[in-house]
């Protein structure tokens, strides 16, 4: 299980700073047995995002520490056991992309790279920018494979966790203030 990305600290163009209103990173993986759902959310340690020239740029640390899915037990099997936050080099997921923009078009596919357990792989954002009185939403969604990222599948009392988790960053903005 993993998670992902949101915004902190944002810029917005080079003549725009921006402030977050509201934010959130979830994460859905189906258990086995089907019919179980685990949902979780995580914090972001910092997050950048720049529009200039046409181009979005943005990167994004999630503290992987602060998982939680609402069961205490399985959020420290997940934080120590699989996602081995323990260790040092594996307490943070950054994403990172980098696409054109020109303000127009509200869905967006964009490549990005995600870091994670070690291992970085490219990963594809579906994602929606909309910019209406001077708030920007932002809402990023995309699937990752754990097997990809060498977490091993989680397990626990005959349930297993399947590969695939889906992951979902949204956040709102405010671009009022010029620089």
């Amino acid at each position: 299980m993993k998670t992902l990305i949101i915004f902190t600290t944002l810029l917005f163009n080079q003549f725009l700073a921006a402030s977050v209103i509201e934010s959130s990173v979830k994460f859905v993986a189906k258990g086995k047995p089907s019919f179980i759902k685990i949902k979780g959310e995580a914090g972001l340690k910092s997050g950048t995002l720049t529009l200039k020239e046409n181009k979005l740029k943005g990167e994004f640390v999630l503290d992987l520490s602060t998982i939680k899915t609402g069961v205490e037990l399985r959020d420290n099997h997940l934080k120590e056991k699989y996602l081995e936050v323990n260790k040092e080099k594996f307490k943070h997921a950054k994403l990172t992309f980098s696409a054109p923009y020109d303000g127009k078009k509200e869905k967006h596919i964009i490549a990005a790279m995600l870091n994670l357990h070690g291992e970085e792989k490219e990963v594809e954002l579906d994602a929606e920018i909309i910019n209406t009185n001077n708030v920007m939403s932002i809402k990023v969604k995309f699937p990752i494979s754990i097997h990809h990222y060498n977490i091993d599948v989680p397990s626990f009392k005959g349930i297993t966790v399947a590969k695939k988790v889906d992951i979902a960053v949204v956040a709102k903005v405010s671009v009022n203030d010029a620089k």
